[in-house]
C-alpha cells in the first residue's frame, strides 16, 4: 500500500511521509504546514499548500523516492487548503479557504509553482446565518470534459469554470446554491456528466449533474445521521459507490449512486478520531486521522458497499491528506 502523507499540526512547521508496503513511514521533508498536498500523473513534483493567514505553496522534486525543496510561492490568500494539478501539467488550481478565493498557478520550466497569474473571489453569501464569509474549499478539474468545478464551503455554493488551458485563465460559468448551512466541502466526479459532493456543516452527500455548457444541476441530496459536532470531511468514490468521512462521530458512511437517487448502505467506526481525509486504494478506504495523529486503513466490499474491520497503519502527527502513489 503505497501513498504520500501530509502531517500538518497546529505549528508553523509539517512535514510529508512515505509509506510504501507495510512497516512505518518515513519522513521525507519538512514544510510550511502542508494540509494537502498534489502530484502530477506522471509523478516528478510535488505540491503542498502551506495553510497558515499568509499561505504559500512549496513545490519538491521527487527523485528515488525523496523530495527536495525546489521554491516557495505565496498565494497572496489566506489559509490554502487545497491544490490539485492540472491534467495539462503546466498549471496549479488551489483554493483558499479564510479569504473564499481561488488561484492559478502557472508551473514553470523546472517544475516550480509561480506566483498566481489569476486570483477569483468568491461572491459573498446572501444568508449569513449559517457562515459569516464565503470559504473555498475545492477545486477540480473533470479528466475528459476540462470543464473546472469548485466549492464554497461558507456560501453553499458550487459552480463551474471554463479554463483555457494555454493561457491559465478561470472563465465562471454558473453557480448552483446549496440549502443554507450544507457547506459543501470536497467533490468526486462520476462519469462524464455528474459529480458526488459531501456537505460538511449539515453532513450529507449531494448527487449533480454537469451539462456540458457549465450548468449544473442537484439530482439529490441525503443528509446522514449526525450528533452535534459532527462535520464530513473527504469524500471518494469507489465504482457505484460514494464513501464520505465524518468527524466527531469519527466514522465512515457509504451510499450507492443510482441514476437519479443516493441510497445509504452502510456506516462504521473510521478507526481513528477526527477522519481528515480518505482515499480509496486497493480493497480499503485510508483515512488520515487529524486528532489521534494516525492513519487508519478500514477494509470495504466494492460490490456489496460495506465495510469491514479496521486496522493501524502508521502513527503520523496531526494526519491530514493522503496521496495515492
Amino acid at each position: 500500500m503505497d501513498f504520500l502523507l501530509a502531517s500538518a499540526p497546529e505549528t508553523p512547521t509539517g512535514s510529508i511521509w512515505s509509506h510504501r508496503g507495510v512497516g512505518p513511514a518515513r519522513q521525507l521533508t519538512e514544510a510550511p504546514r502542508p494540509s494537502f498536498i498534489a502530484r502530477p500523473a506522471s509523478g516528478g513534483y510535488v505540491y503542498a499548500v502551506a495553510e497558515r493567514p499568509h499561505g504559500g505553496i512549496t513545490s519538491f522534486r521527487e527523485v528515488g523516492g525523496t523530495l527536495t525543496e525546489i521554491g516557495f510561492v505565496a498565494t497572496g490568500t489566506a489559509d490554502p487548503c487545497f491544490v490539485e494539478v492540472h491534467p495539462s501539467g503546466e498549471w496549479l488550481l488551489a483554493a483558499s479557504y479564510s479569504s473564499g478565493q481561488f488561484t492559478v498557478h502557472p508551473i514553470e520550466r523546472d517544475g516550480v509553482a509561480g506566483p498566481p497569474s489569476q486570483v477569483l473571489t468568491c461572491p459573498q453569501p446572501a444568508d449569513t446565518s449559517a457562515s459569516e464569509i464565503s470559504h473555498a474549499h475545492t477545486i477540480r478539474t473533470h479528466p475528459t470534459t476540462g470543464l473546472v468545478i469548485g466549492t464554497d464551503l461558507g456560501g453553499d455554493r458550487v459552480s463551474s469554470f471554463a479554463f483555457n488551458a494555454t493561457t491559465g485563465a478561470l472563465d465562471w460559468l454558473e453557480s448552483m446554491e446549496l440549502p443554507t448551512g450544507s457547506g459543501p466541502r470536497h467533490l468526486e466526479f462520476v462519469g462524464p456528466d455528474r459529480m458526488v459532493i459531501s456537505c460538511e456543516l449539515t453532513p450529507g452527500i449531494v448527487l449533480a449533474r454537469i451539462a456540458a455548457d457549465g450548468a449544473l444541476t442537484v439530482i439529490d441530496h441525503r443528509t446522514v445521521e449526525s450528533r452535534p459536532g459532527d462535520a464530513a470531511s473527504e469524500i471518494d468514490r469507489v465504482g457505484e459507490f460514494a464513501v464520505m468521512g465524518i468527524r466527531g462521530s469519527d466514522r465512515l458512511v457509504s451510499m450507492r449512486i443510482g441514476d437519479d437517487a443516493l441510497t445509504e448502505v452502510d456506516s462504521a467506526p473510521s478507526g481513528g478520531a477526527w477522519p481528515r481525509h480518505l482515499a480509496a486504494i486497493g480493497s480499503d478506504i485510508v483515512v488520515a486521522h487529524q486528532h489521534s495523529d494516525s492513519v487508519d486503513a478500514v477494509e470495504f466490499d466494492a460490490a456489496s458497499g460495506t465495510f469491514g474491520s479496521a486496522r493501524r497503519l502508521v502513527d503520523v502527527p496531526a494526519a491530514q491528506c493522503i496521496l495515492p502513489l
